[in-house]
Order: structure tokens, then C-alpha cells, then sequence
């Protein structure tokens, strides 16, 4: 059980399904109960990421970064080229015995200039 304490408007209501609301902000703890844990799981030959939920699978194809987006598409019903948006999962892609160049969802199109590239997610 966890214990959430917040400032809260304080709301009445009336058994006609009416509310009325109270216009004083009050300093309250309220009980709440913690949603459910659903225990995710991967189709078979894929890895759960624990934090992010997502499952990732490597596969040892050499294929163009078009074919390798259409070829995720295909393993399993939404899916795309990996991604990363922290360093814990960049770290857990890096540690998936990986021993070879892979393709991630993001692809150089052009070079714009010195300091400027034009990515493709």
C-alpha cells in the first residue's frame, strides 16, 4: 500500500450522482493503492528490456537499413528498428552480445553541412 500526500481540492458528493465542489485547497494524505503488476512477456527469442518494457531481438542479417525496418515489421507485429532515449537502455542494446555493426532506428540521409547531419527515424 502506498501513501500519497498532496494538495487537493475538496470535493462532496451527492447521492444523485451532482457534486458539489468545496473551494477551499486543504493539505490531505490519501491511502492508494498501487496499480496491479502485469508481468510482460516476450516472444520467444526476444529479450525484456525490465525498465522500459520493450522486447528486443537481434538478428545476424546483412540488409539495408529499408530492408532491416521492413524485416523487424515482419518478426513481429509492430515493431521497428531499435531505439534508445537513455543511457540504461543504450547500455542494454551495447551488452546484447552484440559483435558486429547492427542497424538502430535511426539512419544518416545527408550531410548539411560541418556541424549538421539530417537523421532518419
Amino acid at each position: 500500500m502506498l501513501f500519497l500526500s498532496c494538495l487537493a481540492e475538496k470535493i462532496s458528493l451527492r447521492a444523485v450522482s451532482q457534486f458539489q465542489a468545496v473551494s477551499q485547497l486543504k493539505d490531505a494524505t490519501f491511502e492508494v493503492d498501487p496499480a496491479p503488476t502485469v508481468e510482460r512477456k516476450c516472444l520467444d527469442g526476444w529479450t525484456l528490456h525490465s525498465t522500459t518494457g520493450k522486447c528486443y531481438k537481434k538478428f545476424d542479417e546483412y540488409l539495408s537499413f529499408e530492408e532491416a525496418e521492413t524485416s523487424c515489421q515482419q518478426a513481429a507485429n509492430s515493431s521497428h528498428l531499435a531505439s534508445f532515449s537513455s543511457r540504461e537502455e543504450f547500455d542494454f542494446l551495447a551488452n546484447m552480445d552484440y559483435q558486429n555493426s547492427y542497424w538502430i532506428g535511426m539512419k544518416q540521409m545527408a550531410l548539411l553541412g560541418q556541424e549538421s547531419v539530417l537523421w532518419k527515424k
